[in-house]
Parts: structure tokens; sequence; C-alpha cells
């Protein structure tokens, strides 16, 4: 994790970093009105302590922040990991196109279906969507057909869910390695803090 790539990109826009509020954006904790701690290491102890649950909110601009902070690396195994779903829903349809099985080119829209579900459906919902492909290899007439869009479509899911929780992970990695950074992503609300001994959830107003 390039920690010093992700601060030079903050500091380099600095002047651009204002967003709706027309306030500076906070570089420590100790700007951040909402938590009590005005140290950051006091505030990595509670979170390693589980006083503190430091969660991605999933709802925010994640892959616009992510793109954003994320260093060089995260950014090409992102964007890899991204293109499979694609390049699997190519190869389905040429394939398709090969054998004459043409209702193959309709898997070029499963990647955009699964993108579309996993962004708000919980893990449980994977394994029934998962299951839709199996109903569909078993229905479709030629198994060849049913086979080839029960792999575009798991791939898919998989993939487009893995995605979204690396993306996550990732910069909840970038916010608890530095008060900058953590500042910054808790100040743009894409960060939630779950407070265990009050049963309360904090985040910036």
């Amino acid at each position: 994790m390039n920690i010093a790539e992700t601060l030079k990109i903050i500091d380099d826009h600095a002047k651009n970093l204002k967003a709706e509020r027309d306030i500076d954006i906070p570089k420590t904790i100790n700007e951040l009105n909402e938590i009590p701690e005005k140290d950051f290491n006091s505030f990595l102890q509670k979170v390693n302590s589980k006083e503190y649950t430091v969660i991605v909110f999933n709802q925010g601009d994640i892959y616009g922040f992510f793109d954003f902070i994320a260093p060089t690396t995260q950014k090409a195994i992102k964007s890899t990991i991204k293109y499979l779903p694609y390049m699997a829903a190519i190869s389905a349809a040429l394939f398709g196109l090969i054998s004459e099985n043409y209702i193959l080119i309709a898997s070029l829209i499963i990647p955009f279906i699964s993108g579309f579900l996993t962004g708000f459906i919980k893990v449980g919902f994977i394994t029934v969507l998962i299951l839709i492909g199996l109903v569909v290899y078993f229905f479709v007439n030629e198994n060849t057909v049913g086979f080839s869009f029960m792999i575009v479509w798991t791939i898919s899911i998989l993939l487009t869910r893995f995605i979204r929780y690396y993306v996550q992970n990732i910069l909840l990695q970038l916010s608890l390695s530095d008060e900058k950074i953590f500042s910054l992503l808790y100040y743009s609300r894409l960060l939630r803090l779950i407070d265990s001994t009050r049963d309360e959830l904090i985040y910036s107003k």
C-alpha cells in the first residue's frame, strides 16, 4: 500500500477539495467535531480494541474516491478485475457467432445487469443469482448455450461483487493508515463510525 502516493495526490489537489460545503477540508481528526478523540493514535486504539468500528459507506461515491486517491497498483488491479466479466461475455458472444448459437450474443448484457444488481443487494442474494444461472443452464435446450450463460453470469456476479469489496477494503486500509486520508474520507461522508460502547452511529454532518 503506497500511502505516500495517496498523500501526494491529496496535497496536489488540496485547492480543489472544498466540495459542496464551503469550508477547508480538514487534515486532522481534531477538526472533526463529531469524533470525541482529538488525537489519531487514541482513535486508532479504540478501533483496535473494537470500541469503534470504521465502515465504508457503500452508497457513497466509493468508486470515484477510489479512482481519485488509490495508489496506481490498486487501480490497475481494480481495472483488470472490472473488465474480466466483459471479456467473458464477449468470448461467449463470439462463440455463439462461430457455433451459430446466436442467442449467446445476449451474454453481452449480463455484465451490465450484474453490475446493477450487485450495487444494492446483500451477500446472501449472490447465491440466489448464481442459482438463477443454474436454472437457465438446465432449461435451455442446448447444454452448451446454457452452460455458457451460466459461466458468464456467475463470473459477472462474483467479480462485480468482489470489486465492490476490494474498493471498500482499500479505502478502509488507506483511511486507517494516515490521519489526513481518514479526515478527508470521513469529512466526505464516505466513512461511518459505530461506537459499540453506546451503540451509536457517528458520521460527518
